[in-house]
This record gives structure tokens, sequence and C-alpha cells, in this order.
């Protein structure tokens, strides 16, 4: 299909369909519903964190694209470094956080059903926020210096957001609470958007 605007619809047609049957325990006649399943904890986590660090590598393939595709400036270089270190952030608040003992919580959860079906949530909702700020950072390089407007500032920063819900998410599930960081990072997030909208990325 050559056209981008109906890849999408069948794209969310898909990921509505896969998530509908998940929140109905995928009911097929004849097997058995989705709790009674028997749960490979290794399994599991290792295709989370898999799914996880590609979307990371989307954030820095996209942001090599994009830098390649535009003559070198300091406002652009500075922009790319700024998402290559975003990427290392993104990678290392997973890997020394959550991701990192996600086998362990489930392995050892009195609840290892609810887990199962509130870690797609979480993991969908960190890979949202990664592609989100993906796509800012693709506007960033393309035009440094201009102010970002809505659209990028949105991308960014809500992007922000939508990873910090995911990972609030997460941490509640495998920790059972929530860290201060978070809310924190959730908070400023929203409050700095009217302010970056009229504020120049890079000079």
């Amino acid at each position: 299909m050559s056209d981008p605007g109906w890849r999408l619809v069948v794209w969310l047609a898909a990921l509505a369909v896969d998530y509908i049957a998940f929140g109905f325990r995928f009911p097929i006649p004849g097997r058995l519903p989705l709790p009674q399943y028997q749960v490979a904890p290794e399994h599991l986590a290792e295709r989370y964190q898999q799914i996880y660090i590609l979307t990371l590598g989307e954030l820095i393939l996209v942001s090599v694209l994009s830098l390649s595709h535009q003559p070198f400036t300091a406002g652009r270089i500075g922009a790319f470094g700024t998402a290559f270190l975003t990427a290392v952030v993104l990678w290392w608040s997973y890997a020394r956080g959550a991701g990192a003992t996600l086998r362990a919580a489930i392995e050892s959860s009195p609840h290892r059903g609810r887990l199962v079906q509130t870690n797609p949530y979480a993991h969908w909702l960190m890979v949202a926020g990664v592609v989100g700020t993906a796509a800012g950072v693709e506007r960033d390089i393309a035009w440094p210096g201009e102010q970002p407007g809505t659209p990028m500032t949105a991308l960014i920063l809500g992007g922000a957001g939508l990873f910090l819900c995911g990972r609030a998410v997460l941490e509640h599930e495998v920790y059972q609470r929530v860290p201060l960081s978070h809310v924190v990072g959730l908070v400023a997030a929203i409050a700095l958007g009217p302010l970056a909208v009229h504020c120049p990325v890079w000079r």
C-alpha cells in the first residue's frame, strides 16, 4: 500500500484489534482464557526489552537520517547531540530500573496474571513517548533556531510525559511504588508547555 494515510489507518486498526482482543483475554473458542496460560517470565521480559531497545534504535536512526539530509551547522549538530544523549538517558532509565528486574518481579509476584495484563500498556506508553520524541527531534534537527510552535512542543514534551507515565506504571507494578521523580518530571513537562512554544530550540 503506497498511500501513507491508508497505511496509518491499517496499522491503527490492527493495533486496535490487538488491544481490544487483549482486553477480552483473547477469547478463542476451544482455548483457555488468557489468565490460565503458563507464563514464561524470562521470555516475556526479554520480549519487552527487545521492543523497547528497537524503539530507542528508531530514535537514533531518525536523528542520524535527519542530520545526514541537511547541511551541517552548529545548531543541527547540537540538536543531534541532544537527541543521542536523550536516547542514552531513556535506555539507562529503563535498563537500570524496573526493566532490569522485570523478570524477577514476574517470577516472584503473587499476582502474575495482573503483571501480564498491565505490562503491555506500560510499555506501549513508553514506546509512544519515545516515538513522539523522535518525531520532535527530527523537526528540531531540520529547523534549528526556530520557535518550536505547538506541534513540536507537543511532540517533545508530550513524548516525555507519555514515557514518564509508562515508567510510573511499570515501577508501580514491579516495585509497588511511583517514584517522586516521575511525578515531578510529568508536572514539569506540562508546566513548561506554554513557555516552550515561544523558546527557540537552538540558536
